[in-house]
């Protein structure tokens, strides 16, 4: 994946009917490389701090995620969050592997941190593109 250690995040578009979120983010050295999530099943992203440095965006296993944000999970059950398929930690669990969907974490050294389920992940730099 391209470097995104201290790139600062510009903003970010949801694009709920087409299942995709952009990061649009710039390098300390001046470049601008899009964060590009498609088939998004869920996500949670806090802390903003209309000016969020990135330290790390790693993939996390399916597994290890439920276990991390299960009592998250719990309590968006109500309002099913992330989604309506969210009944238990197993339908969660059933849900994302049958859509192939993956865990991508992002950490912040400022601001903004959370996590994008998606089937893919790729940033885009001066028209180019590199899959994760």
């Amino acid at each position: 994946m391209e470097a995104l250690h201290d790139n600062r995040i510009l903003s970010y578009e949801v694009d709920a009917s087409q299942h995709r979120i952009v990061l649009r983010t710039r390098s300390e050295v001046g470049d601008t490389v899009d964060v590009a999530f498609d088939g998004v099943q869920g996500y949670l992203f806090e802390r903003d701090t209309l000016g969020s440095v990135i330290y790390s965006l790693d993939e996390m296993p399916i597994e290890a995620w439920l276990e991390a944000n299960a009592t998250q999970l719990d309590d968006g059950r109500s309002d099913a969050w992330p989604g309506p398929w969210n009944e238990s930690l197993d339908s969660v669990r059933s849900y994302l592997e049958s859509r192939q969907s993956r865990v991508f974490v992002i950490s912040s050294s400022y601001g903004l941190r959370g996590w994008v389920l998606a089937s893919e992940c790729r940033t885009e730099k001066s028209g180019g593109n590199v899959a994760v």
